[in-house]
């Protein structure tokens, strides 16, 4: 494996989470620098280069940023709920308890987990020894 970097955006988070497009970049970057940080020991610092793994580990690591990022979004929300432009119509905002936020985060990260475990792999097939 060649050593590459993450290369991931907050507009390319935001889509992948759903998340609302007024959502300052600002409020991302601290939660992708940590997911890419994440990311890379979990390859023990060799990122693949190959493009089907290139796109796992971007997702991968986008999920992560978004785990990290939710319980502070989640408070970031409800401080500002009153603020929030909406229309009925259109959107729907949901602000989640503390048990809630918790479940959502366990299923981005095994999310990007699930993503990461494919990476290298170049066929559907695995293989075991049996002694």
């Amino acid at each position: 494996m060649t050593v590459a970097t993450i290369d991931i955006t907050a507009s390319y988070v935001r889509t992948l989470g759903n998340l609302p497009a007024f959502l300052p970049d600002e409020e991302l970057l601290p939660h992708m620098e940590s997911a890419k940080r994440h990311v890379t020991s979990l390859l023990a610092g060799s990122v693949p280069t190959s493009p089907d793994d290139v796109e796992r580990v971007k997702e991968a690591t986008g999920c992560f940023a978004i785990a990290f990022a939710l319980p502070g979004l989640n408070t970031f929300c409800l401080a500002h709920a009153d603020q929030v432009p909406r229309l009925v119509a259109e959107t729907d905002y949901v602000f989640n308890d503390a048990g809630d936020v918790k479940t959502l985060v366990g299923l981005w990260e095994s999310r990007g987990a699930k993503a990461l475990r494919d990476v290298g792999r170049r066929t559907g097939a695995v293989s075991a020894t049996t002694v």
